[in-house]
């Protein structure tokens, strides 16, 4: 289901960055819920948290920064973490 939900469109879009476009967060927070991936960027670049701060979705801000954060401090089998390894 995550390899559907992260599929591209013809303009480049995933579902979430499309939901982002569109203004639409309870959209947005359905794909984030169902394992939408938070590190993917439109043609310009422009990340999905950039996106949702533009369009000043602030719920939807949240839940990326709050997902994002925990990602940060899961551990790998080797016992580091993402942090560690930037």
């Amino acid at each position: 289901p995550r390899a559907i939900i992260n599929t591209r469109n013809s303009a480049g879009n995933t579902s979430l960055l499309q939901a982002i476009a569109n203004h639409d967060s309870r959209t947005a927070l359905a794909l984030i819920e169902n394992g939408a991936d938070l590190h993917m960027n439109d043609k310009d670049g422009n990340s999905v948290l950039s996106l949702a701060k533009q369009r000043q979705m602030g719920e939807v801000v949240r839940e990326i920064r709050q997902r994002v954060r925990s990602e940060q401090h899961d551990v790998d089998l080797t016992g580091t973490t993402m942090l560690y390894r930037l």
